[in-house]
């Protein structure tokens, strides 16, 4: 790696929303050269702030391999945005490149419109069955705790939302009690249709960091945490300059000559 992408990585690392506002003022070729240079996970949380079109534009040139390791870096409901502008063909082809669990979580995203619940929520969930003891529950717990963050959800046999627990329902509990006797109920939810002030500005969110959501059918579809509501909120406004917004323009601007990058015709 020379210097001036050293010094272009080093950029983007320190300055990710400014270098977002300022890569956009590239061509998406040279913009995708640099992001190609980039770890995945650092193009990727540049690229989930960049203007989606100008996203795709970047994603789209980035060799293939590339491509799918950073949508494997960018959070559910932001690769899911970026994927549905790609044409069909590409989009099909860049899920099977990735992993089968994040193809299957991108795959139940991409059936709902993006700013529903559905588009939003993350549906690799820990569900717990109603009927099972407390002692088979937290075996199940240590042994999958990977998407257990916040709450604990309990459902029937055929899926359906019955209840919610949280770590210190489930410690304080007997051994041998069943899950419906100990959980709580009812629980607040959303339909995976819900969006705009029914999703933003559900009063639920006062109280809780996640919240379920679930089909017509009141089965369990995934879960919607306050984080994805904050990449929902932040993509409908552009980020102001900062303070420092002079001297990083600065900067970038010296970047870009070297890099070669002209002025980017894929904004919008």
């Amino acid at each position: 790696m020379d210097g001036r992408t050293h010094l272009a990585l080093r950029f983007l690392e320190d300055h990710p929303d400014e270098s977002a506002r300022l890569l956009e003022s590239l061509a998406p070729d040279a913009a995708a050269a640099l992001l190609a240079h980039s770890p995945p996970g650092l193009a990727a949380d540049v690229l989930r702030r960049l203007v989606p079109s100008f996203g795709v534009s970047c994603l789209e040139r980035l060799p293939r391999e590339r491509s799918a390791a950073v949508v494997e870096a960018l959070p559910l409901g932001g690769a899911a945005g970026l994927l549905r502008r790609i044409d069909a063909e590409r989009r099909a082809e860049l899920l099977r490149d990735l992993t089968e669990s994040t193809a299957t979580a991108l795959g139940r995203l991409l059936a709902y419109p993006e700013d529903s619940a559905g588009g939003r929520m993350d549906p690799r969930v820990f569900t717990l069955p109603e009927d099972i003891r407390v002692a088979d529950a937290v075996e199940r717990l240590r042994a999958r705790p990977e998407y257990a963050m916040y709450y604990l959800y309990v459902v029937d046999r055929e899926q359906r939302l019955k209840g919610v627990l949280n770590y210190r329902d489930l410690l304080l509990a007997r051994d041998d009690a069943t899950l419906v006797s100990v959980m709580r109920s009812p629980v607040v939810q959303l339909p995976a249709t819900a969006s705009g002030e029914a999703l933003l500005g559900a009063p639920a969110w006062r109280v809780y960091l996640a919240l379920p959501v679930v089909d017509p059918d009141g089965i369990l579809v995934g879960v919607v945490r306050t984080e994805s509501l904050r990449d929902l909120e932040w993509s409908r406004r552009a980020p102001a300059p900062g303070p420092g917004s002079r001297l990083a323009g600065a900067v970038w601007r010296g970047v870009s000559d070297l890099l070669g990058g002209g002025r980017g015709e894929g904004r919008g």
